[in-house]
């Protein structure tokens, strides 16, 4: 879904822009088109920030294996 439409960036683009490490409303804007113009889209973008993991999180992946508690 279109989240800004003054830049035309979408709620899929924040969510990579956060998953890459970006918590800052000046860096997501930066990454994705310069910085808000109507301010519209700035709550939509902060909430999508709020339910993110936080950015020292280890993610759930392939070496998942490699961080879980080893049982025998």
């Amino acid at each position: 879904m279109y989240i800004c439409l003054c830049h035309g960036f979408t709620d899929k683009q924040v969510k990579r822009a956060v998953a890459e490490g970006r918590r800052s409303m000046s860096d997501i804007y930066r990454c994705l088109g310069g910085k808000p113009r109507c301010g519209k889209c700035v709550g939509e973008v902060r909430a999508i920030v709020s339910c993110a993991p936080p950015s020292n999180a280890p993610e759930m992946g392939a070496g998942a294996a490699l961080l879980a508690p080893q049982t025998e």
